[in-house]
């Protein structure tokens, strides 16, 4: 119930957020830029997935299969994290679906903006060794391309989860939270937690100087 309370007040925030979040990933595109050296195996990573998903993975049923896999599993977990109940699981070249006792708009929306194999993969920065950073971070870049990849694939007028949500809610929703994922995981692979920690204050200081920007013209 309390989900369904706050779905509409999701959606109007995620609206208001989103100029902010455009303007910080600008920053983020710059970021990237000015510290290359350093990044450059998630970059690598990046795109090189990019480049091979197109020239191999989308014309070979195994890759579709792994993405359907994972968009299911993110299901799962947000139902599990919403205390429902699965049922079967089923995955094939041509969909996927699993048995879920209730629904609500975050388990429908959850593998549309919550990326679970790169969330999975920054627990490993803390306790991998440092001669190991480089690999895991082009490993990190792969997840975001199979990440951006899989939404790009996924969101079409024919996606049951989209329409049982509502295509205004998620189009009022999606934008804002792709780009904070997005940008949230680079800034991630870039700096750490604390670069992370610097992207949200910066999000939410700009979001409130745009809002007091318009208080005062009004």
């Amino acid at each position: 119930m309390f989900l369904k309370w706050i779905k509409w007040p999701v959606a109007m925030a995620s609206l208001l957020f989103f100029p902010a979040l455009v303007y910080q990933s600008v920053n983020v595109l710059k970021l990237l830029y000015h510290r290359f050296p350093q990044n450059s195996w998630f970059v690598g990573g990046l795109l090189g997935y990019l480049l091979f998903w197109m020239a191999v993975l989308r014309k070979r049923a195994w890759g579709i299969w792994f993405s359907t896999f994972e968009h299911e599993l993110t299901h799962i977990l947000f139902a599990l994290l919403t205390f429902h109940k699965i049922g079967d699981l089923r995955v094939t070249r041509n969909g996927g679906s699993v048995q879920i006792d209730g629904q609500n708009w975050l388990i429908l929306m959850a593998p549309y903006f919550f990326p679970t194999l790169s969330v999975s993969l920054m627990g490993v920065f803390f306790w991998i060794r440092r001669e190991y950073v480089p690999w895991l971070s082009a490993v990190f870049g792969v997840s975001l391309g199979y990440h951006i990849l899989s939404n790009w694939r996924e969101v079409h007028p024919g996606q049951s989860d989209l329409q049982k949500s509502g295509w205004l809610f998620a189009w009022l929703f999606l934008p804002s939270s792709w780009l904070f994922s997005y940008c949230a995981l680079a800034v991630f692979a870039v700096g750490g937690p604390d670069l992370l920690l610097e992207y949200l204050r910066g999000v939410y200081g700009k979001t409130l100087s745009m809002l007091q920007t318009l208080n005062v013209s009004g």
